[in-house]
């Protein structure tokens, strides 16, 4: 009897902005732009395309209006050279300024303001679009581990947001690296991020899993739960393809609330307007 793998999703954004970008993948390498705004609750759909993006990679501007995200779709004899860095405005996928990288190596980037962006590594081509609405930095940021993969791009976004760098441990063939967030005087955030060869079904290479400290009364099942993070007065969370939110105050979380299902979506074409 087989199994549906739910998609797997990933939620890039910063405690500046009510606006979050809700990345989704699957089948395969589709993936899909969401837009989600933290106030209403409302989510939109954005774009898909036939393409691996990196979340780990990705970034939203301060005010939320331009994501940054990093893509491979292996056509290496293509103009963008089948890996390549793109600025969008949020939250859709078409490029304001596309940068070919030609490997998976680095890549994506940070924004340091609404017009000013940080592109993640070495590029030796001159960008495939530029819009010149951004002014642009180039380097490699200091991390808490050196990499020119995820987290050396991820982990500096973290320590910027809010999360403290704890200590990496290895367990077996696996290592994992432990953050922490206080989200107020008694509840505290923790983040294991794994590099795993052997990752549960659904995963991959890089995945995340977290706890909640210092919950008293009936406590929040934190299995499964992944991009555990805070807004305001909420925890918010995906678990199986579907996102969710609870109030916390104190000690205390309330009743999760179901935001959104990305279950029953497919493949769309849809045109950005711009």
């Amino acid at each position: 009897m087989s199994t549906t793998i739910p998609p797997r999703l990933w939620i890039v954004h910063r405690p500046e902005t009510h606006h979050a970008l809700i990345i989704r993948r699957g089948p395969g390498k589709v993936t899909g732009f969401f837009g989600w705004n933290r106030r209403t609750n409302e989510v939109v759909v954005g774009q898909w395309m036939k393409s691996k993006v990196y979340p780990f990679r990705s970034d939203i501007s301060p005010k939320g209006n331009y994501v940054i995200y990093f893509s491979l779709n292996g056509r290496w004899t293509s103009e963008a050279k089948g890996a390549y860095t793109a600025v969008s405005r949020y939250p859709y996928l078409k490029a304001l300024d596309l940068w070919p990288k030609g490997d998976a190596w680095h890549g994506g980037g940070l924004f340091a303001n609404e017009k000013e962006y940080l592109l993640n590594g070495i590029y030796i081509d001159k960008p495939l679009h530029q819009s010149g609405k951004f002014k642009v930095k180039r380097g490699v940021l200091s991390s808490p581990v050196r990499s020119g993969e995820d987290p050396g791009i991820y982990f500096p976004k973290l320590l910027r947001d809010g999360w403290a760098f704890n200590e990496t441990r290895k367990e077996g063939k696996d290592t994992i690296h432990h953050f922490t967030k206080a989200v107020n005087k008694r509840l505290t955030l923790e983040k294991s991020f794994h590099v795993s060869l052997n990752s549960p079904v659904g995963k991959g290479v890089y995945y995340e899993s977290h706890k909640i400290k210092g919950l008293e009364g009936p406590t929040l099942n934190t299995i499964g739960l992944e991009n555990l993070d805070a807004y305001r007065s909420h925890l918010f969370w995906t678990n199986a393809g579907q996102l969710f939110m609870a109030r916390f105050k104190h000690d205390q979380v309330s009743t999760p609330v179901l935001v959104h299902d990305f279950n029953n979506y497919e493949f769309s074409a849809i045109p950005a307007p711009y």
